[in-house]
């Protein structure tokens, strides 16, 4: 994918590097998981706290299915955006997006970086529409979506459990990427993104 890797300057001017995932970022990936608040991890899909999940994504990386950017700062990993997408079928020109930024980078910018990059490559790649899952509760993803254009086309009423079995509403919110990107430019699209 091109673009890879790219410095960005976050909104307190810190820098961050953003770049593809290798299999050898297997244990920063997990030890960035494993730091995380509770709170942060009690809305993710999978159980990121046990190595072997995440050492399974690193053996078996495939950029045709998933896209996995990587932000990194002196600290390590700092924020994981991965667009995912399925070669064949009718969900062909759809791709689901997922992001997760540490909590000290959070408010920086670094999540609508995160956001930009993923849109582009969905472009990039001939994707139609994004789709992104999330609770109710996650108000500052939800919103940072929307000002990427995101909108909530779905709920689903106690649809989902998280880690410690409470029943939450599922968001589904879809972005008609192609259209939004061309009709508001690259830079313009993220310049007031300032909360995430």
């Amino acid at each position: 994918m091109k673009g890879f890797p790219k410095t960005v300057r976050l909104l307190d001017g810190s820098e961050a590097v953003l770049r593809l995932m290798v299999g050898d970022d297997a244990g920063a990936l997990h030890a960035f998981f494993r730091n995380l608040p509770d709170e942060s991890r009690l809305v993710l899909k999978e159980d990121v706290t046990n190595r072997a999940v995440v050492d399974a994504w690193a053996r078996e990386l495939d950029f045709g299915r998933a896209l996995p950017i990587l932000a990194i700062s002196g600290e390590g990993v700092v924020g994981d955006a991965t667009l995912h997408r399925r070669p064949h079928g009718w969900s062909r020109h759809v791709g689901e997006f997922r992001i997760v930024v540490a909590p000290q980078f959070r408010k920086r910018g670094l999540g609508s970086v995160l956001a930009k990059e993923v849109v582009r490559c969905a472009v990039d790649l001939g994707l139609e529409k994004l789709v992104c899952e999330i609770m109710e509760e996650q108000e500052a993803l939800r919103k940072l979506l929307e000002r990427a254009g995101f909108r909530t086309v779905a709920r689903l009423r106690r649809f989902i459990k998280d880690i410690r079995g409470k029943h939450h509403d599922l968001l589904l919110l879809s972005n008609d990427v192609g259209k939004v990107w061309n009709s508001l430019g690259d830079m313009v699209f993220y310049k007031d993104f300032s909360t995430f």
